[in-house]
């Protein structure tokens, strides 16, 4: 009884000791958290992307299991193209956060870029759980969906994601095709029968895409003309 009722004292004791201590951690860690946050420049400036990494990793120093820190850490990693750091800073952020989507987004999106798109898929079911409303995830998802069970990516698809927004200013969406969509022979010039209509659809996107953005810049050009005609 004595043993326990020690135990118990010194338990109590280290709590009042060391609580502070953690708290004004927490509070530091948030503090440089939110300074990378309110960082400006470039979004893939390097340096700018350096002195955000230093940050992060002091924040998750002060506070290990700070969930937001490894994701955004993460985060960064992926935007240097560190994607073997990025996967495991994100798991982090899962494990810590099991219940929150954006670190199964963020996994989701490495996965994406380098391909393996089965394990982006997977990711990205899973990130839906808790957010099942996510704009760019649903539309990577129905992209996936072809591309996983070898079906041609129609157009439309393809103009949807390329013309989505990301997940931060500056990120660049790109799409990936295998041999599967696109078979060709390393051996020959020519274009195989059976890649023509994948490369039909790339056509159709590709097309649609350079027609609004003509017509973009023939606005914005109506634009400037009306508003340097008002100003003279």
């Amino acid at each position: 009884m004595k043993r326990k009722l020690l135990a118990f004292v010194i338990a109590a004791v280290l709590i009042i000791v060391f609580q502070p201590a953690f708290a004004a951690n927490q509070q530091l860690a948030i503090a440089y958290y939110n300074r990378a946050i309110e960082l400006r420049g470039a979004s893939n400036d390097p340096m700018v992307l350096f002195k955000k990494e230093q940050l992060y990793k002091k924040a998750i120093e002060l506070w290990p299991d700070f969930a937001k820190g490894h994701n955004n850490l993460a985060d960064i990693y992926e935007r240097q193209g560190r994607f073997k750091e990025a996967i495991e800073e994100y798991k982090k952020a899962i494990k810590l956060a099991p219940h929150a989507a954006y670190p199964y987004f963020g996994l989701g999106d490495v996965y994406f870029k380098t391909g393996r798109m089965k394990e982006a898929a997977t990711w990205y079911k899973e990130g839906l759980k808790y957010d099942p409303n996510d704009r760019l995830t649903l539309k990577r998802l129905k992209f996936l969906k072809d591309v996983v069970n070898g079906k041609v990516i129609k157009a439309e698809t393809m103009v949807a994601l390329l013309n989505s927004s990301t997940r931060a200013v500056g990120d660049v969406v790109s799409l990936s095709f295998g041999e599967g969509l696109i078979p060709f022979d390393f051996d020959r010039s020519k274009i195989r029968p059976d890649a023509r209509p994948q490369l039909d659809e790339i056509g159709k996107a590709l097309k649609t895409m350079t027609s609004t953005r003509q017509q973009d810049v023939a606005v914005l050009e109506r634009e400037r003309a009306a508003i340097h005609f008002e100003i003279a």
